[in-house]
């Protein structure tokens, strides 16, 4: 469901972004990530017609195990060790992406890569 809130983005949503949808980075896919082709494609409630590169994005979602090998001090709900980080900020997720030469994907890369488009 997008909403106008889509465009309204809070910190925490763009941190969870970086849990379900990967880190984005355009120059090129490793085995771990997926292109995404440059295009167009229609964008919000409204259904503007919106314009990107190609650029590449992880395969699978950032986990708390993955986290806490970056973050030594982050502590993961137990047992869910092999979930989807959740709860940082847009800072510590930013300084994850930078960690492993990617960076957050932007909210018109977000959305096309989860369209499928």
């Amino acid at each position: 469901m997008i909403n106008i809130k889509f465009r309204f983005v809070s910190f925490m949503a763009l941190a969870y972004i970086l849990a379900y949808f990967g880190s984005a980075v355009n120059s090129y896919a490793d085995g771990d990530m997926i292109e995404i082709p440059a295009g167009e494609f229609k964008s919000g409630p409204d259904l503007k017609a919106v314009s990107v590169d190609k650029f590449s994005i992880d395969k699978f979602p950032v986990t708390n195990a993955d986290f806490k090998n970056f973050k030594k001090n982050f502590e993961a709900p137990p047992g869910k060790e092999k979930h989807p980080v959740v709860e940082i900020s847009y800072f510590e997720a930013d300084e994850y992406c930078k960690a492993q030469g990617k960076r957050l994907p932007n909210m018109a890369e977000y959305e096309k890569a989860a369209r499928g488009t």
